[in-house]
């Protein structure tokens, strides 16, 4: 017998008789597991130790049986094996052929790579099967655990919430990618990147530095990893910049050599965007608030520290911060009541504001101006206050110039009244008198710098019109602009002879009369018609009253009020602007108008009729912040009353209360 052991096989070129071998003493110390197997029954007629510890059995309890006997658990798998080999006479080879075997009192399944070859008797017939055999269940299982190992490992990057890849070889080729990576950066799906090399599929990443640091980590085998790094990726959707957080990890084989790279993705994008936003905006802030000479400060209340800005220094006119006990110690004695009652204030409101005269170290005395927030921590006590200081020295001495000269004046009026003996009555005539006239300077003002503006606006279109179109005009398209022209001036001319008239006329001069609402509010939306087409604005407008008014303000309220509701639009939404008129109790005439467009809170209902105080920048809507108070002023006028309801983004209702006598 030639044997070849290798692998656990044994291979036969001429068997003699096994009982003319010593064939026991040859194979009992070999590191294989030999049996054999005698007749059809396939009795055990030996097994060395290696193949009884296979089998867990002892050679008393398992030689000289059947093999079935010993060990029925494998009749099922391997009696068809024996008897091909036995009757057939064909050798067969298993490799890492799994067994059921009852060991160490249970079932457990071995893997085995083996050989069944039959044996001869001395006339040439088949009398038995030889089995050599070699367990190699540690390294199936080691492998198996390895594919299972593996497949985990696969499903967790399949799985994962960060965007994952891995890449294999110098190549790069893209050997696992998950849905969330394919998804939300490479915006492509599995078939068009699996198995292909990384910068093939993307070959943008050739002009950017990711493919070098990829090669530096397949190289030297040491991890890499940035925070929000910039990359550019062509996807179905074009190409995109997003800004990541990216980390690269080596894979090693047994040989300790790196075979590829785990690449493990973070799209931080709108995070980035969002700080450079704000960023953006601090930087504004910085710029505005240094334009306007504003000096900024925080105090933190559990440590008394204080913070501040060059501007802040200068203003107080320090080289360097001293303690806030020194700096109190600057305020004018007869002011610190104001600041100590602020500070109290501002505790309990959230809002400092208060002005103070400060001695400053160079001996100048300058007034100044402190706004400031109160920043209260999760429990709602005051942690830090944090604001702004104005010198506002010139502002008061501009003031209390302003004060002298309305003093001084008031004495010669009074003066005046004495000469004249006038009475009490006459004396708050004339300062009624003086009232009317601010307003209606007010007026004059705001036409001047607003109401000229719509019919100045239509000439120049008009004329722009003509200019462009030229010869290729139509005869009624000229006339048409033409005509438009001349009820703009029109318009002009009225607005210039109203301005006169309120700048020669008194309130006693100017008689209430008849107006027909109807007329003015076909008047004003005539005037508006341009900003209503661009708008696309829809009016729905009641039939309204004849009252006894003064038709020029009339038309300047329902002006201002349509014109606010047109401009403070939601942006996308067309405007819908509803008018209407009812009788109320004790003869009065209820007049609505109202808007869809952003409204305001209602807090700012008495705030919106102040003069000049506007609750948008300029940036976003345009205006002189007047309009509202001169309805007010109008109203008063009128003997009548407005006041506004308001909800954010539902829109705006101007209510008008005026007397029913027409």
């Amino acid at each position: 017998m030639v044997c070849d052991l290798t692998n656990g096989v044994i291979y036969s070129n001429y068997l003699f008789g096994v009982d003319s071998i010593p064939f026991s003493s040859i194979v009992y110390d070999i590191p294989v597991g030999i049996t054999v197997l005698r007749g059809p029954s396939f009795i055990v007629e030996m097994a060395n130790p290696t193949y009884l510890q296979f089998v867990d059995k002892k050679e008393d309890e398992f030689v000289g049986k059947s093999l079935f006997e010993g060990l029925p658990e494998v009749r099922e798998v391997v009696e068809p094996l024996l008897n091909d080999v036995y009757y057939k006479g064909i050798p067969y080879h298993g490799h890492e052929f799994p067994a059921p075997l009852k060991r160490h009192g249970s079932i457990e399944i071995g893997y085995f790579n083996f050989v069944y070859q039959p044996t001869y008797d001395s006339s040439g017939k088949i009398n038995g099967v030889i089995v050599v055999a070699n367990e190699v269940t540690p390294n199936v299982v080691a492998r198996q655990k390895l594919a299972e190992s593996e497949r985990k490992f696969r499903e967790i990057v399949m799985r994962s919430h960060m965007s994952m890849t891995i890449v294999l070889g110098e190549d790069f080729v893209i050997d696992i990618a998950n849905q969330k990576l394919l998804d939300t950066l490479w915006r492509t799906t599995a078939d068009k990147v699996i198995g292909k090399k990384l910068l093939e599929a993307f070959p943008e990443l050739n002009d950017q530095r990711f493919p070098e640091l990829l090669r530096q980590v397949y190289r030297d085998g040491v991890p890499h990893s940035e925070s929000e790094a910039p990359v550019f990726i062509d996807g179905v959707d074009g190409m995109r910049k997003f800004y990541v957080d990216f980390v690269y990890e080596p894979l090693f084989d047994q040989l300790n050599k790196v075979f590829g790279i785990i690449v493990t993705v973070t799209d931080v994008t709108e995070r980035v965007e969002y700080r450079k936003r704000i960023e953006e905006a601090e930087e504004k802030s910085r710029l505005a608030i240094e334009s306007a000479q504003l000096g900024t400060y925080s105090l933190n209340f559990a440590t008394n520290e204080v913070t501040v800005s060059d501007r802040y220094l200068e203003i107080w006119g320090l080289k360097e911060l001293v303690s806030r006990e020194e700096m109190i110690k600057l305020i004018e004695p007869a002011d610190l009541a104001v600041r100590a009652n602020a500070h109290e204030a501002a505790l309990k409101t959230g809002h400092l504001n208060y002005e103070v005269r400060i001695n400053r170290p160079d001996h100048k005395t300058c007034w100044i101006k402190a706004v400031g927030t109160v920043l209260r921590d999760k429990d709602g006590k005051p942690a830090t206050l944090v604001g702004m200081i104005q010198d506002i020295t010139e502002q008061k001495i501009f003031s209390e110039e302003l004060e002298r000269q309305v003093q001084l004046r008031t004495e010669e009026l009074q003066a005046a009244s004495e000469e004249i003996t006038a009475t009490n009555e006459e004396l708050a005539e004339t300062n009624n008198k003086l009232v009317t006239a601010n307003f209606e300077l007010e007026q004059f003002n705001y036409a001047a710098s607003h109401d000229l503006q719509e019919p100045v606006r239509k000439i120049q279109t008009f004329v722009s019109y003509l200019t462009n179109e030229g010869s290729k005009a139509s005869f009624e398209r000229k006339s048409e602009y033409i005509n438009k022209i001349k009820i703009a001036a029109e318009r002009m001319k009225n607005i210039i002879d109203d301005l006169l008239l309120y700048a020669r006329h008194t309130k006693t001069e100017k008689q209430l009369v008849p107006v027909d609402l109807n007329e003015v509010m076909t008047a004003v939306t005539s005037e508006l018609d341009l900003m209503i087409e661009e708008k696309k604005a829809t009016l729905e407008i009641e039939t309204l009253p004849t009252i006894s008014a003064i038709s020029s303000q009339m038309h300047q309220l329902f002006r201002n009020l349509l014109s606010n509701s047109l401009k403070f639009t939601k942006p996308g939404v067309a405007p819908v602007i509803k008018v209407t008129s009812k009788q109320e109790p004790n003869e009065r005439i209820h007049i609505t108008f109202a808007d869809n467009g952003i409204g305001f809170e209602q807090e700012f209902a008495d705030y919106v009729f102040k003069l000049f105080k506007r609750l948008h920048p300029k940036s976003e809507y345009d205006g002189t912040g007047i309009g509202l108070s001169l309805c007010k002023k109008i109203m008063e006028n009128h003997g009548g009353d407005i006041y506004a309801e308001s909800v954010p983004n539902k829109g705006t209702t101007m209510h008008i209360i005026l007397p029913s006598r027409s």
